[in-house]
């Protein structure tokens, strides 16, 4: 709420600009246009107190048709990486939802990196050649899984959603079920009051499960091989800032184990 409103003059509506909770990402079609856009955050936030970090600023270019080019703040040079995580697009609707289509728009994006506890969580992927799959991937906090399953159902039908991934769903148990309009909800839970995380997919997929691997009431994944391609999907839900340390550290073993064993 609070960078909302600093943000207000200068901000466009997503995929433009993509604001999360301690990162900001900028897209746009051209080496100036991206420059220029810097140049507004950065007076928009300098002129209210805030700061943008020249060292945790980088920038990557997609399907790129120029020459060799550089992105410049202030004058200084600003770092371009090759892979981010995945080249998507996100968007957020009023339902809280985020998703995300494989694919880009634009050339230009700049992004902020960051760290927990200490561990960097930007992983750089490997580069493959090989089949890609257009898949639409969303993710929300439900709150609670208990009336809202017939809800999502129609939010993915509506939004063409293939694969959704749940946060504090309140199950408890290790199981699947139908939620209505031909999904089905994957799910893990100890406690009926809190945590809970589960995936939702799409009638056709369901049959493409290779395995489900339920570690916490945290972090779960699923592995499916949709027409030759294997997918890992990872559903996390992290601690709160009010967590115990131990809650924290013990999340991010937890989703460091089940990303390595995606890529073993």
């Amino acid at each position: 709420m609070v960078m909302d409103q600093l943000s207000e003059e200068v901000r466009q509506e997503s995929p433009w600009t993509m604001m999360f909770a301690d990162d900001l990402v900028i897209c746009s079609e051209s080496r100036e246009q991206v420059e220029e856009n810097l140049e507004r955050w950065r007076f928009a936030l300098e002129r209210r107190g805030m700061k943008v970090s020249r060292s945790k600023t980088e920038y990557m270019c997609v399907n790129e048709r120029e020459g060799s080019g550089t992105v410049k703040l202030q004058g200084e040079e600003v770092k371009k990486i090759d892979t981010l995580i995945s080249h998507n697009i996100v968007s957020t609707d009023r339902h809280g939802l985020t998703t995300t289509a494989i694919g880009a728009v634009g050339n230009w994006a700049t992004v902020g990196r960051r760290s927990r506890g200490g561990r960097r969580v930007h992983r750089q992927r490997e580069k493959r050649k090989g089949k890609s799959v257009g898949l639409r991937i969303g993710t929300p906090n439900v709150g609670t899984m208990t009336g809202k399953g017939r809800e999502l159902a129609d939010m993915m039908e509506r939004r063409k959603v293939d694969i959704l991934c749940v946060q504090e769903t309140r199950w408890k148990g290790s199981k699947a079920r139908r939620i209505g309009a031909g999904f089905k909800l994957f799910y893990y839970g100890v406690d009926s009051k809190r945590n809970g995380v589960g995936v939702v997919l799409k009638e056709e997929f369901v049959r493409n499960v290779l395995e489900v691997k339920r570690v916490s009431d945290r972090v779960m994944s699923l592995k499916l091989e949709i027409e030759g391609v294997m997918l890992n999907v990872v559903s996390g839900y992290a601690p709160q800032v009010g967590c115990e340390l131990e809650e924290k550290e013990r999340f991010w073993s937890e989703l460091d184990e089940v990303i390595e064993y995606s890529h073993g």
